[in-house]
């Protein structure tokens, strides 16, 4: 075959059809050129703390929706904290200034949920911020609503179990004398406590706790005393835990009565 006709005949190879067949991968172009590549994974140092970033994130969001309207969204805020509050770097003193006004929270279920709150946060930081926490706690117990004063009593347990010198010094002595008086209704501007048996205990609890941590000043005592011996005559369960309460407090007055 002559050079002309090997010429012709790619000439014309350029311009015939291919056919295709079933199941056959068509012939690649002349010019064709491979696009495709391959990737390694890159492992970045950063990638290791995004979830710590993510809850601090979340954390913070939470913070906000504790002035949220709704009473569902205050509570479901306050039990994200509670759950990742001991892992959290979060400190105190952005809490407490979020949660303290939640102690006079018009709903039980978010007062409830900040209960469990309170018991998780590390008590060497809420003891700088007690002043702030008891300014609420103070309001709560003679505040008008029967349902907050009825709760009250819990938040002053939980603040002299994490910090009694802050609470009761300052001042914070009689005036949580005078405030358990209130709420149990022994109070000279009469009863405004509720006689409901199960309040009177836990106010009756938080008395002897707050007796025990404490001596009585007698200016309040003589108060207390007879409001307690009016208690023992309803008898039951309430009128025994009253005695109980009055014989902490006439023990804590013996080293007074000595001297």
């Amino acid at each position: 075959m002559t050079s002309s006709n090997k010429k012709k005949q790619k000439r014309a190879a350029d311009f015939k059809k291919q056919k295709l067949r079933v199941g056959k991968t068509p012939a690649k172009a002349a010019n064709h050129t491979n696009t495709s590549f391959k990737s390694k994974t890159l492992v970045l140092a950063s990638q290791a703390i995004a979830p710590t970033h993510e809850v601090t994130k979340q954390f913070t969001h939470h913070l906000s929706l504790l002035s949220h309207h709704s009473p569902s969204t205050r509570k479901d805020s306050l039990l994200f904290l509670s759950t990742h509050y001991p892992s959290s770097n979060i400190p105190a003193a952005v809490l407490i200034p979020k949660l303290a006004p939640l102690i006079l929270d018009p709903n039980s279920d978010v007062r409830l949920a900040l209960q469990g709150l309170f018991k998780v946060l590390r008590p060497r930081e809420v003891r700088v911020h007690m002043h702030v926490l008891l300014l609420h706690i103070w309001s709560a117990m003679s505040h008008i609503e029967p349902d907050i004063r009825g709760d009250s009593t819990e938040f002053l347990v939980w603040a002299l179990q994490v910090a009694p010198e802050e609470v009761l010094s300052h001042g914070g002595w009689s005036r949580g004398l005078k405030a358990l008086a209130g709420v149990l209704g022994f109070a000279d501007e009469g009863p405004r406590g509720t006689k409901a048996a199960k309040l009177v205990v836990r106010h009756l609890g938080a008395l002897k706790e707050f007796l025990v941590a404490g001596m009585p000043g007698e200016e309040v005592v003589g108060r207390l005393r007879r409001g307690l011996e009016g208690v023992m005559k309803e008898g039951g369960e309430v009128g025994r835990l009253a005695g109980r309460v009055a014989v902490v407090l006439d023990d804590a007055l013996k080293p007074k009565e000595e001297q």
